[in-house]
């Protein structure tokens, strides 16, 4: 009997290797914990061009295309309602990479990919809540909460960032994760998200995004279709959590955050309590950051959130789960051209699925990385990420866009379904493959090279101002 793929989870990243999976023959099935495979929990989702690409190959991107407002120009703020820059960057990078930034409702990307998988939907079964995954002679078992048990060849976590399946591997196999030499985070909260999606605002217009650097704390606000607002307050906490003692939130707490904030600036004409008394739904959470050195171990393997858990600030959280997802797909389409008659035998899936993380790893940390230091910037977490967000930023120019075009265009695809006519428009070419190449190293060497060059230009530029003029000049939007 061929390949057998458990997925545990409905999550997009689930979903999305449901779809992968479809497409290059491997039999699978899911398993979702909930009840409804799309609840209505007020949350958001960025759709990047790297996510977008992947998303196209599966005959996906279209239904989205029609709930979606591209992003076309952003707005950084200072906590005094100060404009910092305004930028073209969105529209850059939809002409350079061919598909646009864009947001819209988890629910409603959610809802898409299930309906998207046709008559496959029988595979995907609700109101199965993993508990246990063990070890057989020749396969792997998912034991669920109601007593059912489903077999196959590989379980695959994609439950998020209290991924039951993550913590079986790891009791399962404390050794082996201890021993190995990847890098890894373990995990941590910091900062909190309130996430809120509300009606239109006047004054927020649809294609614009607005940031707000402060210190402490720092907002994104994205107006999508029908000028529907996707915003986010972002705040430092009082300490940094672990793992065991990260708060949870009550409506309470929302409502005392949204009234210690209300006066935040999300434009010059728009304070936060204008979008927060149209909200249609919101949550408040503490933000876990964490990527495991370990992302495999025998017939178990994880991605998304359960391995590399961002801020999402970057809006990448989604969008690198969809590659993970991608890259493990290509590995076992391939792994299943080599035993196209029969299931792999352990030591054939463990070198897949190893080999899969090795090439996989260092961009997807890359990624967790820029995201996390983002989140610190924006929020002006040391008087370093105050400098840079309120004062540098001005002179980086196109050093940003083309910062953000290098990652993008590294992206991993699905190597078994031909590219989109589409994301060959771009004025900049993707990578056949997710890996770097040494064009790459070099233009982002001297991308760096470049923007610290401008960065120091700016920086002493205003030091002068103030100290030969005053700083109320410079308040005034002269220099």
């Amino acid at each position: 009997m061929a390949l057998r793929v458990i997925i545990v989870g409905g999550s997009i990243a689930g979903l999305t290797l449901a779809h992968s999976l479809r497409a290059c023959h491997i039999d699978y099935l899911v398993l979702e914990a909930k009840a409804d495979i799309a609840p209505a929990v007020g949350a958001s989702i960025g759709i990047l061009p790297n996510g977008a690409r992947i998303l196209d190959q599966l005959g996906i991107w279209p239904a989205i295309g029609q709930h979606i407002a591209p992003l076309h120009q952003s707005f950084v703020w200072s906590s005094a309602g100060r404009l910092i820059v305004r930028s073209d960057h969105p529209r850059l990078i939809h002409e350079r990479h061919a598909y646009p930034f864009a947001f819209l409702d988890r629910r409603i990307l959610l809802k898409i990919l299930y309906e998207q998988l046709g008559l496959q939907q029988e595979r995907v079964h609700l109101n199965k809540r993993v508990v246990r995954v063990g070890h057989v002679a020749d396969g792997v078992v998912a034991h669920c909460e109601d007593g059912s048990v489903f077999a196959g060849d590989l379980v695959v976590g994609a439950d998020g960032v209290r991924s039951t399946v993550l913590q079986e591997m790891r009791r399962q196999n404390a050794k082996s994760i201890l021993d190995v030499g990847h890098r890894g985070s373990a995990m941590q909260s910091e900062y909190s998200c309130l996430f809120g999606i509300s009606n239109p605002v006047p004054g927020l217009h649809a294609g614009d995004g607005h940031f707000t650097y402060a210190k402490g704390y720092s907002t994104l606000t994205v107006v999508g279709k029908d000028d529907r607002v996707f915003w986010f307050l972002f705040t430092k906490m009082s300490q940094s959590y672990d793992a065991d003692h990260i708060p949870r939130f009550t409506e309470e707490d929302l409502q005392r955050h949204v009234a210690r904030y209300g006066h935040v600036p999300i434009s010059d004409t728009v304070p936060l309590s204008a979008v927060s008394e149209r909200i249609q739904a919101g949550s408040l959470h503490a933000l876990e950051e964490a990527f495991a050195p370990v992302w495999t171990v025998d017939r178990i393997a994880c991605v998304g959130d359960a391995i590399h858990k961002m801020t999402p600030n970057i809006g990448q959280g989604g969008n690198s789960a969809i590659e993970t997802v991608a890259a493990l797909a290509n590995h076992l389409a391939s792994l299943r051209r080599k035993t196209p008659d029969r299931a792999p035998s352990l030591t054939e899936l463990k070198t897949c699925l190893q080999t899969w993380q090795t090439e996989r790893h260092d961009r997807a940390h890359k990624v967790w990385s820029a995201a996390n230091a983002a989140t610190r910037m924006e929020a002006g977490d040391t008087l370093y990420h105050r400098i840079i967000g309120q004062y540098m930023l001005p002179y980086l120019g196109s050093y940003l866009t083309d910062g953000m075009s290098e990652l993008i265009k590294g992206a991993e695809k699905l190597d078994f379904l031909p590219v989109p006519a589409r994301s060959l428009a771009g004025s900049i070419p993707y990578t056949s493959e997710g890996a770097t190449s040494e064009m790459e190293v070099g233009m982002g060497r001297a991308w760096f090279r470049w923007m610290w060059v401008a960065v120091l230009v700016g920086a002493v530029w205003r030091l002068c101002v103030v100290c030969l003029v005053g700083a109320d000049v410079l308040q005034c939007g002269i220099f």
